[in-house]
């Protein structure tokens, strides 16, 4: 049941992407994606080491703890895997989080 539902939402977030490009000729892939996609796997997986190291810890404060790393990951990744570029385009979202 679990793989039918992930194929289903796979699927319904992919048709968009291939419409826009069969319509529009537009492409969500540019030159900075493989940079992007480097990064994000990278903090994505320091991230998670960190996060199974928390299994060592009390639950309550493994929770916290995770919360944080969770918080910490996505800026990190927004900081440094987005291009300039896109970091722009958040605007005043972008300069309150500093990730311009």
């Amino acid at each position: 049941m679990a793989v039918a539902v992930t194929a289903g939402l796979c699927v319904g977030a992919i048709l968009p992407v291939v419409q826009m490009w069969y319509d529009e000729g537009l492409s969500p892939l540019s030159d900075h994606s493989i940079r992007t996609f480097g990064v994000t796997i990278a903090v994505a997986a320091v991230a998670g080491a960190l996060a199974y190291a928390c299994n060592l810890l009390p639950d309550a404060v493994a929770l916290g703890v995770v919360i944080l790393l969770m918080l910490g990951a996505t800026w990190t990744a927004c900081r440094f895997a987005l291009p300039h570029s896109d970091r722009l385009a958040l605007g005043k979202m972008g300069r309150t989080l500093r990730l311009v």
